[in-house]
């Protein structure tokens, strides 16, 4: 969410006399996102938006995580002669048998758990879990690869690394900075691009299907216009474009919503607002996507969804990583932020 420079004037005013009354308004930008205290975890297989300003937020992206393959089961074959020979093989793919008796042989093979008979002559066991003539072969069930990442941010960096797992290229937008426990915001006011270099950091080998949460900092002595939390889903960024999904929030829950990040400066389009919610320290802001539908939570309620299909039906962008956007009005502060973050694929 963002608030064009001819908007800012009715909204600072709106927000000085009663922040709570702010509905959804459009507001531009873009983003990008590492810890050696982060826990890194695998199993099975796993991206968001922000406003500021009273405009509604662009989408960011971004994620990381150390895939760990399961080991593939073994697997055995065996043969039996009419005669009453027999052989036997063990092999890397699923398990595999061969029987036969005289006056009809039969070969029995499964493949991950799956079974086929073939009536023949006895089959020779074959090596890495192939089965002889009597029997197809059998393929051991490869185990699932899940990605996931969580931190606390606890260490004191600027820009955010977490030993190379957060990434931030875009040279328009400002980077997010760790202390104290707070990922936080550098973007400062009305400087640089307009005052829409938002924040951002991502995360990176992640599967398109993904979600991702971070726990919100508040500072009760925040005061102002338009400072605003994000999850980006499918981000991405070089020095000059920065595109994915960015689902944010306002501070004081006055607008919010879902915002797709084209790549260059300033070019977004606002999918769909949330419309106003109540926002507290630990609150937890959650964002997932799959397939092309984006959905955000707040502290696990629903506060939107939408199906983005700008690409002759599907998502516009198909890749990207999850990350956190932090957009702040005045200079760069810990009064708002993430205190821990975690994303998975899905």
């Amino acid at each position: 969410m963002r608030i064009r420079p001819a908007q800012l004037l009715p909204v600072l005013l709106a927000c000085a006399c009663n922040s709570s009354s702010v509905g959804p308004q459009p507001r531009d930008s873009a983003v990008d996102g590492t810890n050696p205290g982060a826990e890194a975890t695998s199993g099975g297989s796993t991206n968001g938006g922000s406003g500021s300003g009273g405009r509604t937020g662009v989408a960011k992206q971004a994620g990381t995580g150390n895939p760990i393959v399961a080991p593939q089961g073994a697997g055995s074959g065996s043969n039996d002669a009419g005669g009453g020979a027999s052989s036997s093989a063990t092999g890397d793919g699923g398990t595999s048998s061969g029987t036969d008796s005289a006056g009809g042989a039969t070969g029995t093979a499964s493949s991950g758990g799956s079974t086929g008979k073939v009536g023949g002559s006895s089959g020779s066991s074959g090596s890495g879990g192939s089965d002889g003539s009597g029997g197809s072969d059998g393929s051991g069930g490869s185990g699932g690869v899940t990605v996931s990442y969580s931190t606390n941010f606890n260490l004191v960096e600027s820009p955010i690394s977490e030993n190379g797992k957060w990434h931030h290229n875009g040279l328009d937008w400002t980077i997010i900075a760790t202390k104290g426990g707070i990922a936080y915001g550098t973007q400062t006011g009305f400087s640089g691009n307009g005052g829409y270099d938002d924040s951002n950091a991502y995360l990176d080998s992640f599967p398109p299907n993904q979600e991702a949460s971070g726990t919100i900092h508040l500072d009760p002595a925040i005061s102002g216009c338009c400072h605003e939390f994000a999850i980006l889903l499918r981000w991405s960024d070089s020095a000059h474009n920065a595109r994915g999904y960015e689902c944010g929030i306002a501070y004081n829950g006055a607008y919010g919503g879902v915002t797709r990040w084209n790549g260059p400066y300033g070019k977004f389009d606002n999918l769909v607002a949330s419309g106003a919610v109540s926002v507290h320290e630990g609150d937890v802001l959650r964002a997932r996507i799959v397939g092309n539908v984006i959905t955000m939570y707040l502290n696990n309620v629903q506060i939107a969804t939408v199906t983005d299909t700008s690409d002759g039906g599907n998502a516009a962008w198909a890749d990207g990583n999850p990350g956190i956007g932090i957009f702040h009005r005045n200079a760069a502060s810990t009064v708002h932020g993430f205190t821990r973050f975690s994303a998975t694929g899905l």
